[in-house]
């Protein structure tokens, strides 16, 4: 009897650290809801949380809940072609620290505010969630912020391509003003402007 009981044990423990090594299917829900929450974390840092220690506190779950490099292909539409490989990983790398220090500063103060998913849905190759951003005793139609992100599947992980405030496009919003200062200015002139503004978010 010791000896069964000792192999259906082995046997049990092998199988259930055979599940473990598997991760997980992670949903384009899943994404948005782990990014929700680490944004929610941040917001309930004490108030004397520098803004570098909130950017290294975000830095980790923005890399991975965003497709950058997509991203910045589309922002930049025909001129990315014309771009050197260097210039590329410039103005993506650029455009990643922008958004982290953007999402550090604008999710700095906590005041019993939720997030909630309420609506997915899936379409051929992408798919769309739409969630609230509840204040304290609020409901969803009292006061909330409406935040719809579009994610695609890359590298059997769904990232976030867009996010839409409000009923305003992020991606559409840079793509008019980073195009106008590229026609006006140049590329050049474009990344150091934003360079500047990560400045000023610091």
């Amino acid at each position: 009897m010791n000896l069964i009981y000792s192999l259906l044990l082995a046997a049990v423990l092998t199988s259930w650290q055979s599940a473990l090594a598997v991760p997980k299917s992670e949903s384009a829900e899943d994404t948005v809801n782990n990014l929700h929450s680490e944004l929610l974390l941040a917001m309930q840092l004490p108030e004397e949380t520098s803004v570098a220690e909130r950017i290294a506190t975000l830095k980790p779950v923005i890399e991975a809940s965003f497709d950058f490099p997509t991203i910045a292909r589309i922002i930049l539409g025909d001129l990315w072609a014309t771009l050197s490989n260097e210039q590329r990983t410039v103005f993506q790398d650029t455009l990643q620290r922008l958004s982290v220090a953007t999402y550090a500063g604008h999710f700095s103060k906590f005041s019993g505010e939720k997030f909630l998913v309420t609506k997915v849905k899936d379409k051929k190759k992408s798919t769309v969630v739409d969630t609230r951003l509840i204040p304290l005793n609020g409901s969803v139609d009292d006061q909330s912020i409406s935040m719809r992100y579009l994610l695609i599947r890359k590298d059997d992980r769904w990232r976030i391509i867009n996010v839409i405030a409000q009923g305003v496009s992020d991606l559409a919003l840079k793509q008019a003003e980073y195009a106008y200062v590229i026609k006006k200015d140049g590329f050049n002139s474009l990344v150091s402007q934003l360079n500047d503004k990560i400045a000023d978010l610091q």
